[in-house]
């Protein structure tokens, strides 16, 4: 069996050859991998049957296994006040974990978010992590091509929208000069999960100056906005 460790916070991972004698690793090969814009490193350990599985802490490290992959972590330092940034990104955290343990409590929903984990190539993802990742992050409107409207009824505005789960909604309105709503529609997502097309449905006679405005809603509710003057 192999499992990996993996370090999500710069940390070396060394062992003297009296240490490597005494345990029960016969080799460990160190990988410097990039997570987002953290530096980590990833040691591989090919492990007998002693070590199955680990949770836990031990002195400073925390560890977990995921899957086939054992996770650890240097333990955050507690001693001194919290500045409020970071107070706020530990209560943003909460959030996103009370989201993923509601969701998942269906299991439909948990199906589909671990199936989308498991395609992501991504070791030590599950259906928890991806849960609390599509909760801490918005979808990308990736590209607009509004090339085919020239304000008729039933020109095409093609959108390209990504996120980490699933697009619940890709609504798109057009707002003549005075920003007045001309119209406001859900887009038709094609055959491909990232490719959206809105059709106009009212003749716009002050093209010139309109904006095209698109508002892209994921699952648990976050929201991306992209404008455009047409």
């Amino acid at each position: 069996m192999v499992r990996k460790l993996v370090a999500y916070r710069p940390y070396t991972f060394d062992l003297t050859l009296k240490e490597k004698a005494k345990s029960h690793i016969p080799k460990a090969e160190i990988i410097s991998n990039t997570c987002n814009q953290i530096n980590t490193h990833m040691a591989k350990f090919k492990m007998n049957k002693m070590v199955e599985k680990a949770t836990g802490t031990v002195g400073t490290m925390s560890f977990r296994t995921v899957g086939k992959t054992i996770l650890f972590s240097s333990n955050p330092d507690h001693n001194g006040r919290q500045s409020e940034k970071q107070r706020l990104q530990r209560e943003r955290f909460k959030r996103a974990s009370t989201y993923a343990k509601t969701v998942l409590a269906d299991p439909a929903t948990k199906a589909a978010y671990a199936e989308k984990a498991a395609s992501s190539g991504v070791d030590f993802m599950n259906a928890f992590s991806l849960a609390v990742k599509d909760y801490l992050k918005s979808p990308v409107v990736d590209a607009m091509d509004y090339s085919a409207y020239k304000g008729k009824i039933g020109d095409l505005i093609k959108l390209r929208v990504f996120d980490e789960f699933k697009v619940a909604e890709v609504r798109v309105s057009i707002v003549l000069p005075t920003s007045v709503v001309s119209e406001s529609g859900v887009a038709i997502h094609a055959a491909d999960a990232a490719n959206y097309t809105y059709i106009a449905t009212k003749a716009n006679t002050t093209l010139a100056g309109s904006k095209i405005v698109v508002v892209v809603t994921d699952k648990p509710g976050n929201t991306t906005t992209f404008e455009k003057v047409v």
